[in-house]
């Protein structure tokens, strides 16, 4: 890695792209930061955000990337770090991606450690998932609350009551991409949001939400969450269900409340987004053991060249795999 020293108001104009694919050319975004953060090239003029740290204060989970970024980690060792890169691939794209760049760096100004930073970096990163894939002004569908909602309280009231804040949050692998909504190693929780006067049935969007192999347990949870007017005493909107969640968090485990803006952004919820006109009620939970005798469609059961299936379950053939709460936190906890 060439470092050169000159700056402009686009901090990628003087920095030329290296000779080699192996290489990248870097210039430190600022001495006056306390973390290394660098500009950078790639030799196919690609521009680049690079932080350099230390292999133990490495992201845990998993990294974002969409159509128009890259981000990965090189593990190769540079005096005694490992460099985390954010790649822009859309040149048309530049002036947001430098806009990005200074979000991320600022958010990092608060960290107390380098493994904060890096986690700060990568959850800044997921935040802007949704403004470079669907542009600056979309909020989530009512269907997508509904959805967000359903999982923020499994995380709420099933999980964070037996887990540790980092666990529980971590669990949460559906917004990154995972095929259940929460994995809790073996024991695994898909969540089903629906309105209470729709037709008694749940949409289930691809074969895999209902597969067993590779997982010893998974339960199914269906909540019913109805939009609500403003003057219902118990109404709230997803801003506020997630800012309860978050400030719970930070006052107990900062990290984890870290791991939970991850997730939200990934989600597509941004705090900048105004909510303040659908309020919501939450209704009856049905919560159902999933067993091989349960109704589904699975990719182990499809014939070759069958994919991406999706299907109505009607809510009248799980009443008798129909379990608890209180019996999946113990499965989670092994009891």
């Amino acid at each position: 890695m060439n470092m050169v020293t000159t700056k402009t108001d686009d901090p990628w104009t003087d920095i030329s792209p290296p000779n080699s694919q192996e290489k990248i050319n870097l210039r430190r975004v600022d001495t006056h930061i306390e973390w290394d953060f660098f500009w950078g090239k790639s030799e196919s003029h690609h521009c680049l955000l690079v932080l350099r740290h230390k292999p133990e204060s490495q992201p845990q989970n998993r990294l974002p990337n969409f159509r128009n970024l890259e981000v990965t980690l090189d593990k190769n060792e540079f005096g005694g770090k490992i460099t985390l890169i954010l790649k822009l691939l859309d040149s048309n794209q530049r002036n947001l991606f430098l806009v990005l760049c200074h979000d991320i760096i600022a958010s990092t100004k608060s960290a107390s450690s380098e493994l904060e930073a890096v986690a700060l970096t990568v959850a800044r990163t997921w935040r802007w998932y949704h403004l470079l894939r669907s542009g600056l002004d979309q909020r989530l569908s009512p269907e997508e609350q509904k959805g967000l909602i359903g999982e923020l309280i499994i995380l709420q009231d099933t999980l964070l009551p037996i887990l540790s804040p980092i666990d529980a949050v971590s669990a949460w692998s559906g917004p990154l991409g995972h095929p259940k909504d929460f994995e809790c190693k073996r024991v695994c929780i898909e969540s089903k949001a629906r309105g209470g006067a729709v037709e008694p049935s749940i949409k289930i969007s691809t074969e895999h939400q209902l597969e067993l192999e590779n997982i010893d347990t998974l339960f199914l949870y269906v909540r019913v969450i109805d939009r609500a007017s403003e003057d219902s005493p118990a109404s709230f909107t997803i801003t506020e269900l997630a800012q309860k969640i978050f400030q719970e968090l930070i006052d107990v485990e900062p990290f984890a409340a870290t791991l939970l803006e991850e997730r939200l952004m990934a989600s597509g919820f941004l705090r900048e987004h105004d909510y303040t006109d659908y309020r919501w009620l939450l209704g009856n939970t049905s919560i159902f053991h999933v067993t091989n005798d349960f109704p589904r469609i699975v990719a182990s059961n499809l014939h070759q060249g069958i994919s991406n299936v999706r299907y109505k379950l009607a809510m009248a053939s799980c009443i008798p795999f129909r379990t608890s709460d209180e019996f999946v936190k113990n499965s989670i906890l092994g009891n």
